[in-house]
């Protein structure tokens, strides 16, 4: 039989997995206190960015909310300018940020943030190329400071036991964001 796709159907199937382990402890506020349980790190970033996409397309991110749009962080790491990771839309609050639970996204830590609000979607252009500083900018709305508030679906000690890859596709840590401070 043909092969030539079973690295990408490999690759496909355990972001899908990944994805719903992280959103049913997410949705379902049931944190994993097991390290067994915790998904295998991904092999890859493209890998990662595979489950970060199943995340976002996954039937329970509309119990979250939907998506909002992405965290960027990690500046650096793995010898990449940056990471991304999916935002859903029922923990991004305005200040003073009573309606966000610290419980409801597991947070252990907060970030003192500038927050870019989009007026429109920057969707991939029909020739591939990217888009220029100036052309992203033009679709800017706001930015304003916020208090980005890191969340994980697993507990300290299960984070310990994995990769740094392995955290990040715990969708970088997402938690929730407290705009305009």
């Amino acid at each position: 039989g043909n092969r030539a796709g079973a690295p990408f159907f490999a690759v496909w199937l355990s972001s899908k997995v990944a994805a719903d382990i992280f959103m049913c402890a997410w949705a379902n506020r049931h944190w994993i206190e097991d390290p067994a349980a915790f998904p295998a790190a991904p092999p890859s970033l493209q890998a990662l960015y595979a489950t970060h996409l199943a995340m976002q397309r996954h039937p329970l991110a509309e119990a979250l909310g939907g998506l909002a749009g992405y965290k960027v962080g990690a500046v650096g790491a793995e010898g990449e300018v940056c990471f991304s990771a999916p935002l859903f839309k029922g923990f991004l609050v305005e200040a003073p940020g009573s309606g966000l639970s610290a419980a409801a996204i597991n947070m252990h830590q907060v970030e003192p943030e500038f927050a870019i609000v989009m007026a429109e979607s920057v969707r991939p252009r029909a020739d591939g190329m990217p888009y220029t500083v100036e052309q992203v900018w033009e679709k800017v709305e706001s930015v304003v400071l916020s208090v980005g508030c890191c969340g994980r679906r697993a507990t300290a000690e299960v984070l310990e036991t994995t990769t740094r890859l392995g955290r990040f596709n715990d969708a970088l840590s997402s938690g929730g964001v407290v705009l305009g401070l």
